[in-house]
């Protein structure tokens, strides 16, 4: 999709009206409105690809809870978690530094082959894609992981864990 750039990962519902919780979107925040285009992928059935803004609401540090067309109750919302949402345009600044993804420090990183990773101490944003710092388990080394789909499985919020797939070598660099 040429010309859209990620602005936020849908990270769950709110209510039974369709409202959806939005993490990472601060940049979002300060840049959209309503009727403001967006695109959620991957493709979800029965749910909208192309929508537009109806409302957004901060809910502190860089989530908010937001509404849009096509997504009229809880049934079609619930379909949309894990989603990252899309905004058609040039990419935006990130407006206030690493905040977006501030909320991760503390989180345990697990590596899906090795195990338990270390801690996130960090995240680092800048336009092409986020980094997370962590504090490797035992030894206390420093390791860049980048937060980005081809290596971040899941991001479990209730637990607190990132659970991702480590490319060969990348913690060896």
């Amino acid at each position: 999709m040429r010309g859209w750039h990620r602005a936020a990962s849908v990270a769950g519902t709110k209510g039974l009206e369709g409202r959806l919780r939005l993490i990472g979107a601060s940049a979002f925040l300060a840049s959209a409105g309503p009727s403001t285009e967006v695109a959620f992928v991957p493709p979800q059935e029965d749910a909208p690809r192309i929508a537009r803004v109806v409302s957004l609401e901060a809910e502190g540090g860089s989530g908010c809870t937001a509404t849009f067309t096509g997504v009229d109750d809880i049934t079609v919302a619930e379909r949309l978690i894990g989603c990252t949402l899309l905004v058609k345009g040039e990419v935006p600044l990130a407006t206030s530094g690493a905040v977006a993804f501030a909320h991760l420090v503390g989180f345990s990183v697990v590596d899906g082959a090795s195990g338990e990773v270390g801690t996130v101490t960090a995240v680092d944003e800048d336009r092409v894609q986020p980094l997370i710092r962590v504090a490797r388990s035992g030894s206390g080394e420093e390791a860049l992981i980048p937060f980005v789909d081809a290596i971040v499985e899941e991001v479990d919020e209730a637990s607190r864990v990132i659970r991702v797939a480590l490319p060969a070598g990348l913690l060896d660099i």
